[in-house]
């Protein structure tokens, strides 16, 4: 007689947990069958009554147990290295769930998030402990909550993209007025991972210094240090340069990197401190073909910007 293993009942209802949340919610969720080690699938649809698909896909690996590890307020589940290494690798976002049968309650993992957050411990030994927060409960409210999460993934895997279809040459392609590709300035920085604190994410580059660098369109958040009190969305602070596909991010101009490049504020892009006002507004490496201002020296003029260097002669005038 064929005997079914309990572990590969464990396993059917551990699936069966998350379609059932799945199907509650309307996105579309396909098994994979390949023993890859990915379950399902996910399509996500909107949450009217229309079954509007949007742009977003994603695996979920689910893992179910009758024997929860609970320590420290955390789910544990030991994982073996190939597996992890895989799911890190997926061109998709991998959520890992750990079921447990007794309590019927999942909890949810960011695969790529989580072994990053690790710092490349993970790669060591051939097993590892995955600590699952009792807080990251799978509900379908959690769910939604996580399709930012998706969203950001995707924004990010495609990011490089974006920025290499823009600076390649085409006949094709009409760049816009704010937008020109250079390959060798020696001030370009490289993209930085966004701060957790940006929601809606798109891109930005700088005029001066040519970095890309993220911001959160259509949100005042953050900005008011930069420009103060002006209640005006983000993405009115820039000039769009590329209109992007459903899954990837928009790219902005930043044309005044004196107030919205990090980079260029910060002394590592393409401005230098001026020695009057203090902030990042000199253009390095300036260079005057002639000089014979009479007011101010060649010197002061490679120092100061140029609202500073208006300034001086003010004051000088006036004085004379």
């Amino acid at each position: 007689m064929v005997k079914r293993l309990r572990t590969s009942q464990t396993s059917e209802k551990a699936v069966l947990f998350v379609e059932a949340i799945l199907n509650e919610m309307n996105w579309v969720s396909n098994r994979l069958h390949n023993d890859f080690g990915i379950d399902l699938h996910v399509k996500v649809f909107e949450a009217d009554g229309l079954r509007k698909r949007l742009p977003w896909d994603f695996y979920i690996q689910v893992k179910g147990t009758t024997k929860l590890r609970l320590r420290d307020n955390t789910a544990r589940l030991n994982v073996d290295k190939e597996h992890l290494q895989d799911w890190y690798d997926s061109r998709l976002p991998v959520l890992l769930v750990l079921y447990d049968v007794v309590t019927d309650q999942g909890y949810w993992l960011w695969v790529k998030e989580y072994l990053d957050s690790l710092d490349h411990d993970w790669e060591d030994g051939n097993y590892i402990d995955l600590h699952f927060p009792k807080d990251n409960k799978l509900t379908s409210d959690s769910l939604v909550e996580r399709l930012r999460d998706v969203k950001r993934s995707v924004f990010l895997h495609e990011a490089a993209n974006v920025i290499s279809f823009l600076e390649t040459p085409s006949e094709d392609l009409v760049y816009d007025e704010h937008f020109w590709p250079h390959v060798d300035n020696p001030y370009r920085q490289p993209l930085e991972p966004p701060e957790e604190s940006l929601n809606d994410l798109a891109l930005a580059r700088c005029v001066l210094c040519e970095s890309y660098f993220w911001i959160d369109e259509g949100s005042t958040d953050g900005w008011d240090r930069f420009l103060p009190g002006d209640d005006i969305p983000v993405n009115c602070m820039f000039t769009r340069i590329y209109s992007p596909q459903a899954h990837e991010p928009a790219v902005y101009s930043s044309d005044a990197p004196e107030y919205s490049c990090p980079f260029c504020m910060t002394g590592r892009g393409a401005l230098a401190q001026c020695v009057g006002c203090r902030e990042y507004k000199n253009p390095r490496n300036e260079t005057y073909l002639e000089w014979n201002d009479p007011l101010v020296t060649h010197a002061e003029a490679e120092d100061h910007c140029a609202e500073c260097l208006d300034e001086l002669r003010r004051s000088r005038s006036t004085t004379d």
